[in-house]
């Protein structure tokens, strides 16, 4: 087993078919080489596979976030395998299997800002036993998308507590 103090899990956002990034996800990947800057040592680990309402290109999302932070000066030699996966919850269980044989005590979890409770909220299940630090990404997107992504979250969240806790109030 390796020891690691922590590492960078970002997650991934969407790209078009021909494989350039959106927006979001180069938010997180500006966040991602900032946190380099003043944590050089810190290893990484990308999230994203693919899927029809993220990924239809022929590389996988997260090799292509880890191409674009390679081309912003970050050593390729930082990168752990990338994280398959085509959701949240996904994105935690994927990164778990990766990371099941360091011996962690964090994780500096990224992704969009509005994005960061649910990505909590399954990482936090995923890694009982590791402190999962938030960091989350400032969104640029233009307010009507920013609102809707907002809007889309609260009602993931309002679902997954009603899964959870079905005697709280929807």
């Amino acid at each position: 087993m390796q020891d690691h103090e922590a590492i960078i899990v970002v997650l991934g956002g969407s790209n078009n078919s021909n494989g350039i990034l959106s927006q979001m996800s180069l938010d997180r990947c500006r966040h991602v080489v900032n946190i380099h800057r003043a944590q050089p040592q810190l290893r990484i680990l990308t999230t994203g596979g693919w899927g029809e309402h993220f990924n239809e290109s022929p590389t996988a999302h997260g090799e292509l976030m880890k191409q674009h932070l390679i081309k912003q000066g970050l050593n390729a030699s930082l990168f752990l395998p990338i994280a398959e996966s085509s959701y949240t919850k996904a994105d935690a269980i994927e990164a778990a299997k990766i990371l099941s044989d360091l011996k962690l005590k964090s994780i500096l979890l990224v992704t969009s800002d509005f994005h960061m409770e649910r990505a909590l909220h399954y990482f936090s299940l995923v890694f009982p036993n590791t402190k999962i630090d938030p960091s989350p990404a400032k969104s640029s997107l233009p307010p009507t998308e920013l609102q809707a992504r907002i809007d889309h979250e609260t009602n993931r969240m309002r679902a997954i507590r009603a899964e959870t806790r079905p005697d709280l109030p929807k």
